[in-house]
């Protein structure tokens, strides 16, 4: 099993992101609420806390196999320096449950840590989208409570 990820540009991959974002029909219900593919991809590749510069959005594609499995956006030093904020890490649901998850999220750990320079990974997890039991598998913490989502960190120094 072959896991690797590839760095996603709108001019390259916008078809490819919006036929994944077409595939998570779970994630669609539980966190975006029937989302437009097309916004979806659009979102994905663009949206952005104003105070982050563009060189700090990264989007990826994840592959098992060489088949497109997931996408990943991560947001370098973000909230603070030296942390990556997971926006969104979604794997399309015909390879959840079978540990595929747990590989793209350690290739992604082991990219954030060598290339990005981070010591600590930050995410939200929309309360509607039951997720955490997976974020904790991976080690991380709960830290804070928010109206809307819990927000997970994880320390990798």
């Amino acid at each position: 099993m072959t896991i690797s990820l590839k760095k996603a540009t709108y001019i390259e991959h916008a078809t490819l992101i919006e036929a994944i974002f077409s595939d998570l029909k779970q994630y669609n219900i539980n966190v975006a609420g029937c989302h437009n593919p097309i916004e979806a991809t659009t979102e994905f590749f663009h949206a952005k806390p104003a105070s982050v510069s563009n060189e700090n959005k990264h989007s990826f594609i994840a592959f098992y196999n060489d088949i497109p499995i997931g996408i990943i956006d991560i947001i370098n030093h973000f909230p603070f320096d030296k942390t990556s904020y997971i926006g969104l890490f979604a794997i399309l649901e015909q390879y959840q449950g079978k540990h595929v998850g747990k590989r793209i999220f350690t290739t992604l750990e082991v990219l954030c840590k060598k290339t990005l320079h981070t010591h600590t990974l930050r995410l939200g997890v929309k309360k509607s989208n039951p997720v955490n039991g997976f974020w904790e598998k991976m080690g991380f913490t709960l830290i804070s409570v928010k109206e809307d989502a819990y927000v997970m960190e994880k320390d990798i120094i």
